[in-house]
């Protein structure tokens, strides 16, 4: 990948945790293998995203709202992770979250969703998430 000839260091969240990115990943890129004990656990993203910036043979599993400059997403089968893709279902490496209420959603509950995909709601989603919506006040990443 054009690097130093170097042992990979993995960073990974606690595994005691059982957050849902990692347990994500290690389902749909390692088939459920174990993740190897060499690793170095960090407790959140941001802090994983930290290290990585401070070693160039680190790599993690982390949301695409943790990019951050001096770090690249990786492309799989040559799909780059932008928001179009990752909406469109095109980068394969995703999971939707999900929003439930009991029954149709009313009062308070309307009210938050409806803010949540309003132009001010998805100014705070691009902050944590992809978008929902194709049109956002954040640039496609």
């Amino acid at each position: 990948m054009g690097g130093q000839d170097s042992p990979i260091v993995v960073i990974t969240e606690i595994l005691g945790e059982q957050r849902a990115t990692r347990l994500e990943f290690q389902k749909q890129i390692m088939d459920g293998e174990p993740y190897l004990s060499d690793r170095q656990e960090v407790d959140r993203p941001a802090e994983q995203v930290s290290v990585l910036q401070n070693n160039d043979n680190a790599i993690i599993s982390v949301s695409a709202a943790f990019s951050a400059p001096g770090i690249r997403a990786i492309s799989v089968d040559h799909i780059q992770p932008s928001h179009k893709n990752i909406r469109s279902r095109k980068y394969p490496l995703i999971r939707p979250v999900y929003l439930f209420t009991k029954g149709p959603p009313k009062g308070i509950e309307k009210k938050f969703l409806d803010f949540m995909l309003s132009k001010n709601g998805q100014t705070i989603v691009c902050g944590h998430f992809c978008p929902s919506k194709d049109k956002t006040p954040a640039h496609d990443h």
